[in-house]
């Protein structure tokens, strides 16, 4: 099976690779644009003047009074948004107007979701025989290269934009596939705690979903 199922995504990347290469390998023979090139925004009020190290181990409560990315550019802020686990979270969660409670609710989901999802795919990883071997060297993988490469991309270019969710978008998939594995493992057992933790994560689901729903349509009649 390793075999297989290695030599299948090796056969994907061959033809991936180039697809993806290609759109910045034409920029670059036609315009002269520089592979890898980011242009930086010229808007001084959206830069973070934060050291690294705090923007990463900075974890203070009053970051967590708004569900909305704070920026200095709105007289309602105080401070640029800078940690970007924090910010990664914040930018995940549909807001509207934190005057509304849904956008509490939405906000409070989503924390609920990014715990579960992580507790989820350590569970699955430890988990002998939840998945092929090859799945989870691939899984672990991509989420360590993903989140490396959004730390790095925040602190090279310190900008609140670049500590959106959208650049780490597969990771979402890939953390309802664990919270979903995990209610299929857990199907299995017939004990109560078990089932008591099946219900609750179904539950959940269920209402993380309606409000995303809600929220998306809210925002839609509110951006007529």
């Amino acid at each position: 099976e390793f075999k297989r199922l290695t030599g299948q995504m090796i056969a994907f990347l061959a033809v991936a690779v180039p697809l993806s290469f290609y759109w910045s390998l034409r920029n670059y023979i036609r315009f002269g644009v520089p592979i890898g090139y980011i242009p930086i925004s010229p808007d001084d009020e959206l830069l973070i003047t934060v050291p690294p190290v705090q923007r990463i181990f900075d974890f203070r409560l009053f970051q967590w009074e708004t569900n909305h990315v704070s920026s200095i550019k709105y007289p309602e802020y105080t401070y640029n948004e800078y940690n970007p686990l924090i910010a990664l979270i914040k930018s995940a969660s549909i807001g509207i107007d934190e005057k509304l409670i849904s956008d509490r609710i939405m906000f409070f989901l989503i924390i609920i979701w990014f715990v579960l999802a992580f507790v989820c795919m350590i569970y699955i990883m430890i988990k002998k025989d939840s998945m092929p071997l090859v799945f989870k060297a691939a899984f672990s993988g991509m989420f360590v290269l993903f989140m490396f490469s959004y730390y790095l991309f925040c602190i090279k270019y310190p900008h609140i934009c670049t500590e959106n969710i959208r650049y780490v978008l597969p990771l979402i998939f890939t953390g309802s596939l664990f919270i979903a594995m995990t209610v299929s493992q857990l199907s299995k057992k017939r004990t109560i705690p078990g089932r008591i933790l099946k219900t609750g994560m179904i539950v959940f689901t269920i209402l993380f979903c309606t409000f995303t729903v809600y929220q998306s349509v809210l925002l839609g009649y509110f951006m007529k």
